[in-house]
Parts: structure tokens; sequence; C-alpha cells
């Protein structure tokens, strides 16, 4: 077989192997270490941002930041706002902020004395210190309504940033109205931030109820920007070092591999390549020598190839006499076969130039040899002899058995005698021999007179012979059997007799003919062969044994054939004048 190329070779599979085991270790840890400490730093500022969320709401002035939540909220501030953000001047909103009276919990006061815009003041004021003393980035109030957020107060904006509608932020959406938001660390278009939002409502009270209106959300950023830029150096220096340890890894484990199982594998490979294109048959000088001292599996592997290399050398010298002993039982078995072929009758003992009969016969065996035979002979001028025999088992002993049986056979046949005589002389000779391979024939012998058509049969166990009469069809016809020959002595035999007439036919078999076997287990049987033979009108007799054996070979479609198989057909013509002889003629 031709040895395919190689797309890579062990050596670099390995290796790469090894560098993408690393890689994904080193790859691993780095994120596990990067993603420990992003939640240590996270969780410190989460704390802080948390602290703070609750240190403000603890100091709020609750109903200063209702009043002005509803301030802002009004439909009158907010068409000031949309007149001053056309505008964009702060001054018109402030100077509307400054017409517009404050509130304490005594109620209304007179705007000349502390006016709307002092009380928001004093809330970012608050704010501011508040956010400085907690060292958070930003704090401020938001309100929400209906899924909208306003900005009520910020100490960092300007006075148009009052009553802006904020965009809803994502990492929020979530959360119910009036819930408290744990902090968070999410990115906007302010950057990184680190957010945390308490509710608080009319009263003070920092719990959400349905029947409760809240008063907004103290809300605490946290600037990480800084953060991140030292999280990003973090994770740059990790990766720098990371790369250093894992070349470092590579370098030693790729030596590493080369050294202990790369350059040993080579070495068997080359070995084991010397000895498959060994040319001229495999002797002990071919088998692997290589300095492979490990006390591993590549050492295993070593010693396990060197074994099989010698297990093979001696494995073919064995194969090699073996193949010339099978040579030897071959060519025998040839000579074997052909000396069987030429003990049955072939196309030269088909009597040319006799036109009483028609004669046909093939014996196919299911081996080199077979135990079947035919045989077809004249025993005087006007009596032909016809023999048709199946020796139990197959091969050789049914081969040597069937050419013993044959020659009794043929022996009794000329020396006279009907053909139950002759069956009674050849059981007992065979008996008499046969003591130790216990086996045995069945036959089937017909003798006709070729003047009359009269015809004496006998079978010793053989198959139902098939008959046609002139013009009919061909049938089954049930003869006496008798025993087989050669399964005990003293076995006495019936003649029956037939009386043909021209164009009358008989067709006789072995039993490989109706047990032949398709794929399905099937079996040919003696129905399939009938039908087979029907409408085999006016055709000769080498045509009759052709469709048979085209029939058969259609029904088993390719299966083994187990059993040898013989045919023989006869077709009576008569006299060519005409002339036959009656039963009174015979007496």
């Amino acid at each position: 077989m031709k040895k395919e190329g190689r797309w890579i070779s062990l050596k670099t599979k390995m290796n790469l192997l090894l560098i993408g085991v690393i890689l994904a270790v080193s790859i691993g840890l780095l994120m596990i270490a990067y993603a420990v400490h992003s939640q240590k730093i996270d969780s410190i500022y989460i704390s802080n941002v948390n602290k703070a969320a609750l240190l403000a709401l603890d100091s709020l002035n609750y109903q200063e930041l209702r009043y002005i939540r509803d301030v802002v909220i009004s439909e009158e501030f907010q068409s000031v706002r949309k007149r001053a953000v056309d505008a964009g001047d702060p001054g018109i909103l402030e100077s509307w902020m400054l017409e517009c009276p404050a509130y304490y919990d005594s109620g209304p006061v007179p705007a000349e004395e502390y006016s709307f815009f002092d009380e928001y003041r004093d809330a970012c004021y608050f704010l501011d210190e508040l956010r400085r003393h907690s060292g958070v980035t930003d704090v401020y109030i938001q309100y929400d309504e209906k899924g909208i957020t306003y900005n009520i107060v910020d100490p960092d904006e300007n006075l148009l940033y009052i009553g802006s509608i904020e965009p809803p932020t994502p990492e929020f959406a979530s959360a119910e109205d009036n819930a408290r938001i744990s902090a968070m660390v999410y990115r906007n278009q302010f950057g990184w931030l680190c957010t945390a939002c308490e509710p608080f409502d009319d009263y003070g009270s920092t719990y959400s109820y349905e029947d409760l209106v809240a008063t907004g959300y103290v809300c605490v950023d946290m600037d990480m920007d800084t953060v991140m830029r030292e999280r990003h150096w973090f994770l740059l220096n990790s990766l720098v070092f990371v790369a250093i340890l894992t070349a470092i890894a590579m370098a030693l484990s790729v030596f590493l591999v080369n050294r202990t199982a790369v350059a040993p594998l080579k070495l068997l490979a080359k070995g084991t390549r010397q000895f498959t294109d060994t040319q001229n048959g495999y002797s002990m000088e071919d088998v692997i020598q290589a300095h492979i001292t490990s006390h591993d599996e590549i050492g295993d592997l070593y010693h396990d190839i060197q074994a099989m290399q010698k297990h093979i050398v001696e494995y073919t010298h064995d194969l090699a006499k073996a193949a010339a002993e099978k040579e030897r039982q071959n060519t025998e078995m040839r000579l074997a076969a052909e000396i069987q072929k030429s003990m049955l009758p072939g196309e030269s003992s088909l009597f040319p130039g006799r036109t009483e009969f028609d004669l046909c016969a093939t014996m196919d065996p299911a081996r080199e040899v077979g135990g079947d035979f035919y045989d077809f002979f004249l025993i005087d001028e006007n009596h032909l002899g016809l023999v048709i025999a199946d020796v139990s088992g197959k091969g050789v002993p049914a081969a040597l058995f069937m050419m013993s049986a044959k020659m009794l056979i043929s022996q009794q046949a000329m020396t006279g005698g009907t053909p139950a005589d002759i069956l009674k002389k050849v059981n007992d000779r065979i008996c008499q021999s046969n003591q130790k391979s216990q086996m045995f024939v069945t036959v089937w012998i017909g003798m006709l007179d070729l003047l009359s058509g009269h015809m004496i049969c006998a079978s010793a166990g053989h198959e139902y012979p098939m008959v046609r009469r002139s013009g009919g069809e061909f049938t089954l016809f049930k003869d006496p059997h008798g025993f087989v020959a050669g399964g005990m002595e003293n076995v006495r035999y019936r003649n029956y007799e037939m009386d043909l007439q021209p164009e009358d036919a008989v067709f006789v078999y072995t039993d490989g003919v109706t047990e032949a076997t398709n794929g399905k287990g099937e079996l040919y049987g003696d129905k399939r062969l009938a039908s087979a033979l029907q409408g085999m009108k006016g055709e000769t007799c080498q045509h009759i044994v052709d469709h048979v054996r085209a029939s058969i070979d259609s029904f088993v479609d390719g299966e083994e054939q187990f059993d040898d198989l013989t045919m023989l057909c006869l077709i009576y013509k008569g006299r060519a004048d005409g002339e036959m002889k009656t039963a009174t003629d015979r007496a």
C-alpha cells in the first residue's frame, strides 16, 4: 500500500499541543488573577459609595427636598426653563427662582427675604460639603415619575441642568420604582462610574410602599477612570510577566518532549521502516536494534515492536513452508480432479452414430473433487446402461469412495444381471471393505432396451427421477426405494420397469440439485425443478440440462455451492426404421 505523505510531523503536533496547553493555562490564570483583582478593587469602591449614599440619606432635609421637587416638576418651572434653554441664558431661570418664595415648616417665606434660589443653593451647598467629607466624586438628587427621571439637585451643574430629564440607564432598567439600587460599576457617556442610589419619601422613610410617593433618589458617583487605568496597567504588566514565564516553559517543554518522546519515536519509526522495506524475505538480522533504554511506554513499545518483528520473521518462514505445502496439495488436487473427470464419460463417449437415444450428463463438484458420479455404457449392441450416484461426504474421501463404487458398479453391470442384482452385489462388496470409513452411496441404475424402449431400473435410496411422456410434461416418478449401498450387508433390492415411447425422457439427478440453497436459506426443491422442466418439449438433452442449471444459478444468486450437483438426461428416440418389439416378442 502506498504510504501517504504527512501533513504535519509528530514533533510539531506535540510541540503545538504543549504550547497550546501552556498558553491556555497561562491565559486562564491571568484571567482569574485579573478577575480577582478587579473584584477586590470594585468591592472597596462599592462599599465606600454605599456608605456615602446612606450618610447623605441620613442628613437630608426631606421637606425642603419635597418642596424643591414639586417646584422643579411643575409646568411653570418647566416653561421658564424651556425659555432659558432656548435662549441659552441661565439668568432667565435665575430671575424666576429669585422671585419664587422658599418654604419652611411654618409655611412659605416671602421671596425678598428668602427665595427659592437661596433654598436651592443651600441644598447644593449641603451636598457639596457631604461630597468633600465622604471622598466621592459627585452627590446629587433625582426624582423618578412614571419612568421619567428628573434632575432635582446637583451642585456640579449650572441652573439649566435643573429639571432636565436624564436619559435611561440600561444598568438601572430592571430596578422597580422607589427601589434601592445597590452600587455597581458601569460605563456611560461620563466614563467609568461607581454609582449607588438610595430612595426616600416625603417623611424621611427609606422604605418603598405603594401608598407613599418618593421625594427622590440620593445618588452618589465615584469616578472610576483612574481605577480602570490602574487595572489596565496591572493587566499589561501581568501579560508581560506571564509571557516571559510562558516562553521559558514552552522552550523547556519542547526540549524535554523532543528528547524523551520524539527522538526515540523517530528511531522506532526508522527501524520499523527498514524492516518493512526488506525485499528478499525477512531474517533475524532485519529485526530493529535501537539505543532506547527508557523504562516507560516508549521502552515498552520498542520491546513490543522487536518481539513482533521476530514473530513476523518466524511466521514468514513457516508461511513459506506452508505455501509450498499448499501448492503441492493444490497440484495434487488438480491432478485428482483431472483423474476423476477422466473417469466420467465425456463427449467422446456419447456413442456417435447411434440414433436410438439422446443423452447428456454433467457433474459440478462443490470442491476440487466430488463424491457424485454418473456413467452410461452399452451393455451390448441393443442395451444401454445408465448410472447416477451420490456418495456421502465431500472432498477427497468421497472422491476415493466414488471411484471405488463406480468401478464396482461398472464391473458388475458388464457381467450381466438386472439392476437389482447389480446393486445387491455392489452393496455386499462395499460393506465388506467399508467397515472403518462408514461411508455409503445412493445409486440409481437403469437398463434400456434400445429396440423396444423397455427399461428396467432399481434405486438404492436415490432421488426420485423426473419422467416425461411423449407430448407431456416432466413429472416426479416415485419409484420403489431400496436401502443405500454400503449401509448394511445382504440387502435385497427391487427392480421396476417402464416402457418408453419415442420422445419420452428420463431426468435423474443428485440431491445437490433439489437442496441448492439461496441467501434466504430456501431450498430449490422438487417443485422448482419440475417448473424449470416445464415446456421443455422438442429440446435436446443438452438444452434441458443447461436450462435446469441456469434456473439453479438464478435461484441461488451467487451463494456458495455446498453439495455436488449432478444431472443426467435421456431422451428415447426409437429405431430409425420404426421397427418396435412388442411385449410378446420380448417374452
